[in-house]
């Protein structure tokens, strides 16, 4: 859900790209320990 309102829409864009990059990173953590250490730290 992203709001439109008074240029908060390229913050939504930019924080939805985040969650989205957090989310890959996770999904690679569960698949390697190594990387899940370097998500951590």
């Amino acid at each position: 859900m992203i709001i439109v309102s008074n240029g908060s829409f390229a913050t939504g864009i930019f924080g939805f790209t985040l969650l989205l990059l957090l989310i890959i990173r996770v999904c690679d953590a569960y698949a390697s320990p190594y990387t899940l250490l370097l998500v951590l730290f």
